[in-house]
């Protein structure tokens, strides 16, 4: 059984358990592979922003791990659901999507990349840790998550590369940025997500949510503290 741990109080026979809990783990493999999805053409955007050379291959070196990790969760994604609907992405990236292309400074970019999309990969790591049985992915997970750290050292390097440019955000407007984007994974549809794929209607497990919202939000309040004190 691929998961220990549900989202959704699975009832009926074992076989309908295994079905729920196959579906499940999909959704939430989904989660990471959206999320990148979404940070390439962010980053793109953010390496246009700067003019220093070891900061642009630091990007570079980012990029090329995205585009790996998101090939390597839709093979596996693929494997446990064969016609999962990689277009149908959810409401939060799409939001998200839209407030990079809106983002006018690189430290309102690096807050909503680094600080919130990263931060809430690792608790989705640390979630899929307790709930995931599967070894295979839990081995996936560990060396995307590796990758991952390193990828939230950058945040304060490049910010610090930023003191004196006169595209700075203030601390307010970064509070901003920070909060719009906390207020989108708040309203993530996740368990709705589930449901559907599901093709069932279960009970919410509302520990099992509360535990995936929390590791993310722990992660991200960490990363967002150690970026403040750089940037400002």
């Amino acid at each position: 059984m691929p998961l220990s741990q549900s989202m959704l109080k699975a009832v009926g026979s074992k076989k309908d358990q295994q079905h729920l809990h196959t579906r499940e783990l999909a959704v939430l493999l989904a989660q990471t592979a959206w999320g990148e999805t979404v940070i390439q053409p962010a980053l793109v955007k953010l390496r246009g922003m700067f003019d220093q050379a070891a900061i642009k291959r630091m990007i570079d070196s980012q990029l090329l791990d995205e585009e790996r990790h998101e090939r390597l969760y839709w093979k596996a994604i693929r494997e446990l659901d064969v016609d999962f609907p990689q277009e149908e992405m959810p409401l939060y990236y799409r939001q998200l999507q839209a407030l990079v292309e809106s983002a006018d400074s690189p430290l309102k970019l690096i807050a909503s990349l680094h600080v919130c999309l990263e931060s809430f990969a690792m608790g989705a790591f640390e979630y899929r840790r307790s709930a995931c049985s599967d070894p295979r992915i839990l081995a996936m997970d560990l060396e995307v998550e590796l990758d991952e750290i390193r990828h939230l050292n950058f945040a304060p390097i490049m910010a610090e590369c930023l003191h004196d440019e006169p595209t700075k955000s203030s601390r307010s407007e970064l509070f901003q940025v920070v909060r719009e984007v906390h207020q989108m994974f708040l309203h993530d549809n996740i368990v709705e997500q589930i449901q559907k794929r599901a093709q069932v209607n279960f009970m919410v497990h509302a520990e099992s949510l509360q535990t995936y919202r929390e590791a993310c939000d722990r992660i991200w309040l960490q990363q967002f503290k150690q970026f403040l004190r750089v940037a400002m």
